[in-house]
């Protein structure tokens, strides 16, 4: 007899919503950041919409960050909540922005950002995006 508790289908299990790449990565633990280096939007694109996919199949919350010139990667219609930070604010404004919404959102709530390198853009400096990867 299997003794085991049955798992609790609520349970905060992220995922990137590819498989294959969850067990390349050894899972998607609470708290992670992933961070890619796209060639293309498409590209981004590609492992955006599956991972919000998943979000919405788990019933998380999900926040994607809007700020970059480039098109949107994924809609209002999509189960999304879009908030639009402003890098032309400054950094620090910024970073506010970010973090509230962050603290506003509370646990297992999973998020999307724009492209980050339109971020070193307007600031200027890529030390600028180092330091927002290790506020945030």
């Amino acid at each position: 007899m299997d003794a085991s508790p049955t798992p609790d289908p609520r349970r905060f299990a992220p995922t990137t919503g590819l498989p294959g790449l969850d067990a390349v990565l050894c899972g998607v633990a609470p708290g992670d950041n992933i961070v890619w280096q796209i060639q293309s939007l498409d590209d981004y694109r590609a492992l955006v919409l599956p991972y919000a996919a998943a979000a919405r199949s788990q019933q998380r919350r999900l926040i994607y960050f809007r700020f970059a010139a480039h098109p949107a990667l994924i809609t209002d219609g999509d189960g999304v909540e879009i908030h639009h930070p402003r890098p032309e604010d400054g950094f620090d404004a910024f970073v506010d922005q970010v973090h509230s919404v962050i603290e506003a959102a509370g646990p297992e709530t999973l998020y999307i950002f724009d492209c980050l390198s339109d971020l070193a853009d307007a600031w200027q400096s890529d030390r600028m995006l180092g330091n927002f990867f290790r506020l945030t």
